[in-house]
């Protein structure tokens, strides 16, 4: 088991340099005035298009008020929009604002320099490994965390 955990903490040390250096040299491209928890919020709003504060909550894993207070504070930023949903006036529906599609742009502009820079020259057959291993570990933390 010892030496599981040396193994493992050597790949979260590699991960969190490589994660640095790549931050250090992307960073200007993307605005760095967004927490990386509004972040998350942006990039959940951009993946299902629009989402009500409740459907953002269970996603995110927070309390509808949380939500509420980071769908706020991007709103005030005009990241996202709110709208009443017309079908039930009770709910708001969040989505992207053009600043937050813009914001969301970017991100997968960096990420697409990224992968040409470093990932291509990994190659497929070491990426695709790469990628069974990850999703195992993701298998294994949501049976386990469940």
């Amino acid at each position: 088991m010892k030496r599981i955990y040396e193994i493992v903490k050597e790949i979260n040390d590699t991960t969190q340099s490589v994660n640095t250096l790549i931050y250090q040299k992307y960073n200007k491209l993307l605005d760095e005035n967004i927490p990386s928890a509004q972040d998350l919020l942006l990039t959940t709003i951009h993946q299902h298009k629009e989402l009500t504060i409740r459907e953002i909550a269970e996603k995110l894993k927070i309390t509808p008020s949380a939500a509420s207070q980071q769908v706020s504070k991007l709103a005030n930023l005009n990241y996202v929009n709110r709208e009443i949903n017309e079908k039930n006036r009770r709910e708001i529906l969040v989505t992207l604002s053009r600043k937050g599609v813009e914001y969301i742009d970017k991100q997968e502009k960096v990420e697409r320099i990224i992968t040409e820079k470093l990932y291509a020259k990994i190659g497929e057959e070491k990426l695709i490994a790469f990628r069974d291993i990850l999703l195992d570990i993701k298998q294994v933390a949501e049976d386990e965390f469940k």
